[in-house]
């Protein structure tokens, strides 16, 4: 009767060990991946933010391996189409509604209006196909796997959902910052952390980054269609 006891007790500790042994290596995933925010304001040069960033990936990818599934990141197939159903309203709603937003803030304050031109991601130095594909195919799937399947999700593992949607949307909005007069730049990193919420949201929803892709994309593609 002991023994089993103690067995017992050894098993609970184990879990306990266990968990705390992820969260710490979560923390130190997010923190080596918040670092990266350094390359994009100067501290670090290009070298450093590399090493930055294989080192925040290294945890998730043990994951990845020890589970052998992508959903470690955030990113699953199975489900998709009901995830997809469950979510197409607020998505919907979220686009109009932004849209709308911009528009109106473009049209009280013109200087905005100009700042997004010059920093609009699509670049007219490239082929419009490339320009596409880096833009609206591939760039916002990376994204959301980095700011939503790895920082969401692991900032999660120590911290509440929310604080973890809004930390992931701070990282997101000031890696996108670009300089430029001072309130339109303000507006900028102000509508990137609420795209950064909404779509933290679906993630948080769906534990999918390819769901939380769909809005982050149709946004992007805005910028060829919506002059």
């Amino acid at each position: 009767m002991d023994m089993s006891d103690g067995k017992d007790t050894q098993t609970v500790e184990g879990t306990a060990v266990d968990e705390v042994f992820q969260q710490s290596l979560s923390k130190v995933t997010v923190l080596l991946f918040s670092g990266l925010l350094l390359w994009e304001f100067g501290f670090v040069d290009t070298t450093v933010a590399l090493t930055l960033l294989l080192a925040s990936l290294a945890y998730p990818a043990y994951r990845v391996y020890k589970h052998t599934s992508f959903a470690e990141i955030g990113v699953k197939v199975h489900g998709l189409r009901t995830a997809i159903i469950q979510n197409w309203r607020p998505m919907a709603i979220y686009m109009v509604a932004m849209g709308l937003l911009v528009r109106v803030v473009e049209w009280l304050y013109p200087p905005f209006y100009q700042y997004g031109i010059e920093t609009s991601p699509v670049d007219a130095s490239v082929a419009p196909l490339v320009s596409f594909i880096q833009v609206v195919a591939l760039g916002p799937p990376s994204e959301e796997i980095l700011f939503r399947g790895i920082l969401q999700r692991y900032t999660a593992f120590f911290a509440p959902s929310k604080a973890a949607i809004v930390y992931s949307s701070v990282v997101f909005a000031l890696t996108h910052f670009a300089a430029g007069d001072p309130l339109s730049v303000a507006l900028d990193l102000t509508f990137h952390f609420l795209h950064g919420c909404f779509y933290g949201l679906i993630f948080s929803r769906s534990q999918n980054a390819l769901i939380s892709f769909i809005p982050h994309s149709l946004w992007n593609l805005s910028a060829f269609i919506i002059p």
